[in-house]
């Protein structure tokens, strides 16, 4: 325990003068420049009482350990502490006050609060009616001559006397307060003032309510000094930081600092409201005592430092200051507190409003003010010091972005090849073709930024049941390809409840095309679309992702707590409801191959045929013809150009037929075009005779518009005096050799994805339900992490980004789908699988199903605030969290997940892991 030893001065019982007007805000953040002025002028100061060979520095010029700004910081509260007890002896707690209040704190354990109650008001004394002669000018015309020149009268003025009424009120301007110090059952007055002066206030023309008062002001406020007497034993600081405590995070984040924080708040704002009063009844003194001589002067300031501040954070070869050194310093204190409030009060001695009371109220304020502004900048400097050293050590300034690269670095060497997490860059291709695409997900705060990396096991399409898609009421098509599932844990910093944004990116290459499903799973094996499109021929297509985070499961219990059984129950079904909507679902599926099934052809029969895939294409998404009259429908020994040739014709034949239909209609249009005219021209010769007609002439109509049985209306445009022609559309015979293969280093086509291993499989039941995969982790993420890892759902968003070429010579054109537009290709691309599926019938062979079960680990502060205020690893934190996560995911115990290096450095997060599961 710090003994500290308080000095008693000689202090009458002052009368003091406040009251508060708009509060000045506090300072929030550290003051880095004004805290370095303050401590060099309290250094130069301490010279003159210190031995000449004594250096005290601050803490970054010498070597330190962690617990010494323990100690520093119990240093730094001790003294303000005494600071505080030492300036409020100025208002009249003087040591006989201070033992009686210590009394009334230690021994009866009653709150003991200062409260100052001020006001100043205006009150009428007399009011008188008269008459002011006033002098006008007025203009006389001498004479009625007009000058030719100017045009103005000759004329002179003179001045008139004029009365008019007028009514002086006779005020008196009165000030009074008093400050008490007291308890539940006693008080004691401490200083009490009056004053006042009088003016008057007249009107002219018209009579005033004389009861109007002027310069209203009232500021009543307490200031609670329990904590403060506590912290004062005797003659004693007893100030000390429980380092054990559960809550004790840091030299400068824990309970005890907490509350010492809290009452300097409390005193700041105190004397901030009386520096306030003060001034305005010294403002409103100026205005009305005309004979004072001091008017003109400001009230007194201590911004120069003229009384010291003895809060100096600093170490003597790498300790604190000793007890001894503080008493000297707090000797220095009061020696200028004395000699400052005895120049201010001969100052304002003659003074007849503002009283010396008042002024050395204002002094000690102001002062009050310099202490806890310093009190609260040391503070904050020895933790801005935790936060220097860190960068320092690392050499530069990290922020989640670093974060996220270290453990992406970090994971590779923490887990296992087999287990750990990936990037999501996949490939889009059937089974040992080249591919079509590539689809990913990265942040869209940067272009550069590298895909999310996920823990991923693959479920092969033999060992788990088909995924179906339901089109409509009477069609559902079945997923015969592998699912991934995948465990995404995002990081949440600060107050940002949504984290990153992030974007699906999907391309195609060309001449290639697949389908892009996005949706949530609705039962175990039933994925519900919520949006479909077709990527084909280079398109780029940008889909951003909504996140939306969960109340984990403490906090979830911990709000329904105080519900009535029906409202738990109605709050438990709804979240079960939003963690099986968190299931989030993406299928991809490549159209050659289901094409080729779809048209009983042999499997890369439709590689090089891409005037054919762009027709077949079409005839299903434009005139949805069924997939019947293209197949292949003939023997099976057939060869495989013989059955693509067929399929050709049989296409051919189609077209054909569309193009005929489509030169009759237009033939049909052009008539009735044609009649439309004749009949025009035939009515105005009969109106008109044989006069032209002056309007539009109609010899060359234009057809806008003109149905079709294939397609709906199709648009065209034509004139009807020009010759038309239909191109041909007979699939052209010439083959293509295949073009020489560019290595593709833009993506990361393949991912090293375990398969199933039925060996290491916890089991199946639950953990193989993908729906209950939210609510398992929900449930075994509760106590670890407390509510710090909540599930998250993810959406689409709306305003898609594509990039499309409309031709192989121009370059790609960049447009926004709209919620219409995203409807249209939703439609098509339905129509599309529908058609490719027949209705259902013929099962996708080839294609991958990725669930995404979406996790956030929030921190309540950001990156660096994390590691310095809350003193935590969020390296071991998140590691924590992965692990879990990826036992769920990979259905196995947490120590087959880690590298064998790994295994044994991290038996303790290990063993949480396994604890929680």
């Amino acid at each position: 325990m710090m003994k500290i030893y308080f000095f008693s001065v000689l202090v009458s019982k002052l009368a003091l003068v406040p009251q508060v007007a708009s509060a000045l805000s506090e300072r929030q953040l550290f003051n880095e420049r004004e805290f370095r002025s303050r401590v060099s002028k309290a250094l130069e100061s301490m010279e003159t009482i210190l031995e000449n060979t004594r250096k005290p520095v601050l803490p970054e010029e010498v070597e330190h350990t962690y617990q010494d700004k323990y100690a520093l910081v119990e240093f730094v509260a001790n003294s303000g502490i005494a600071s505080y007890t030492n300036a409020l002896k100025f208002v009249g707690i003087d040591n006989d006050t201070m033992e009686k209040a210590l009394r009334w704190v230690h021994e009866s354990n009653q709150t003991v609060s200062l409260e100052f109650d001020g006001n100043m008001y205006s009150e009428l004394v007399k009011e008188e009616e008269g008459e002011v002669t006033t002098s006008t000018t007025k203009k006389v015309i001498e004479s009625e001559t007009i000058t030719t020149h100017d045009n103005n009268c000759e004329s002179t003025t003179e001045t008139v006397k004029v009365k008019q009424p007028k009514w002086d009120y006779h005020y008196n301007l009165h000030m009074d307060f008093s400050l008490i110090v007291k308890s539940r059952d006693e008080e004691i007055k401490l200083m009490d003032a009056t004053g006042s002066i009088p003016f008057v206030k007249t009107s002219y023309y018209h009579k005033q309510n004389g009861n109007a008062r002027y310069h209203n002001e009232r500021f009543k406020k307490d200031l609670n000094l329990t904590w403060l007497l506590r912290m004062v034993n005797g003659n004693m600081s007893q100030f000390t930081i429980d380092r054990d405590h559960e809550s004790c995070k840091t030299p400068s984040r824990n309970n005890n600092v907490k509350k010492l924080l809290e009452f300097r708040s409390e005193i700041f704002y105190f004397a901030i409201g009386l520096k306030t009063f003060i001034q305005r009844v010294h403002k409103t003194h100026q205005m009305y005592d005309v004979g004072a001589t001091t008017l003109n002067d400001s009230l007194p300031q201590i911004s120069k430092g003229e009384i010291f501040i003895p809060i100096v954070p600093v170490f003597e070869n790498s300790t604190t200051l000793s007890t001894e050194d503080l008493n000297e310093l707090l000797k220095l204190q009061m020696k200028t507190l004395d000699s400052t409030t005895a120049t201010a009060i001969d100052k304002y001695k003659d003074s007849k409003f503002t009283t010396s009371s008042g002024i050395i109220l204002h002094l000690i304020s102001d002062y009050i003010v310099s202490l806890s502004e310093q009190l609260f900048d040391s503070i904050e400097y020895i933790e801005y010091l935790l936060e220097l050293k860190l960068i320092e050590a690392i050499g530069k300034r990290i922020d989640s972005n670093d974060f996220e690269k270290f453990m992406k670095h970090h994971n590779r060497k923490f887990f296992s090849d087999d287990y750990a997490p990936v990037p999501f860059s996949r490939a889009i291709h059937g089974d040992g073709r080249y591919p079509d695409g590539v689809i990913s997900i990265k942040a869209s705060d940067r272009e550069d930024s590298e895909p999310i990396e996920t823990l991923v096991r693959k479920i092969p399409a033999s060992s788990k049941k088909s995924m179906v898609i339901p089109i409509d009421a009477a069609t559902k098509v079945e997923l015969e390809g592998d699912q991934y599932l995948h465990g995404w844990v995002q990081y949440i910093w600060g107050q940002n409840n949504h984290g990153k944004k992030h974007n699906i990116l999907a391309r195609a290459n060309q001449f290639s095309s697949y389908l892009l499903v996005i949706g949530v799973l609705g039962d175990s094996n039933i994925f519900i679309p919520k949006e479909a499109l077709i990527v084909k021929d280079k398109d780029e297509v940008i889909i951003p992702l909504l996140s939306e985070i969960l109340p984990s499961a403490k906090e979830f219990k911990d709000k329904i707590v105080s519900l009535s059984p029906e409202q738990q129950e109605f709050a438990k079904a709804f979240r079960a409801m939003q963690l099986e909507s968190s299931v989030f679902g993406i299928s991809v599926i490549p159209l050659k191959p289901q094409m080729e099934n779809l048209l009983n052809l042999p499997e890369g029969a439709l590689t090089k045929e891409i005037q054919l895939m762009q027709d077949l294409m079409s005839l299903f998404v434009e005139y949805q013809i069924p997939s019947d009259l293209l197949s292949f429908d003939g023997p099976k020994d057939i060869a495989a150009g013989d059955r693509v040739e067929a399929v050709k014709g049989h296409v051919s034949a189609v077209l054909e037929v569309i193009q005929r239909e489509k030169k009759k209609q237009l033939a049909e249009a052009k008539d009735r075009a044609k009649m439309m005219v004749h009949g025009e021209q035939h009515a105005n010769q009969r109106s008109t005779g044989n006069a032209v007609h002056q309007g539009r002439m109609y010899s060359e109509p234009v057809i806008q518009a003109m149905p079709t049985s294939f397609g709906g209306d199709e648009l065209l445009a034509f004139d009807a005096q020009e010759a038309f022609e239909i191109p041909s559309t007979k699939p052209s015979t010439k083959s293509y050799s295949k073009p020489k293969q560019k290595k593709h280093n833009s993506e990361v086509m393949e991912s090293n994805v375990r398969e199933e291993d039925d060996s290491k499989q916890v089991g199946t039941g639950k953990s193989d339900d993908f729906t209950f995969i939210p609510k398992i982790l929900d449930a075994q993420l509760e106590e670890q992490n407390e509510g710090a890892v909540k599930s998250t759902i993810i959406k689409a968003a709306e305003n898609w980004e594509r990039l499309r070429k409309d031709n192989l010579f121009l370059p790609p054109k960049r447009s926004y789908l709209k919620s219409n537009d995203k409807e249209t290709e939703k439609n098509e691309a339905m129509d599309l699988l529908k058609a490719i599926s027949r209705s259902g019938c013929l099962p996708i062979a080839q294609c991958d199903f990725h669930v995404i079960i979406s996790m956030s680990h929030c921190f309540q502060k950001n990156l660096l605030s994390s590691v310095i205020q809350d003193n935590i690893n969020p390296i071991k934190q998140v590691e924590k969290s992965l692990l879990i996560v990826g036992s769920v995911i990979q259905g196995i115990a947490p120590p087959n997940l880690l590298s064998l290096e790994e295994e044994g450095k991290k038996r303790d997060t290990i063993e949480e892991a396994e604890e929680a599961l």
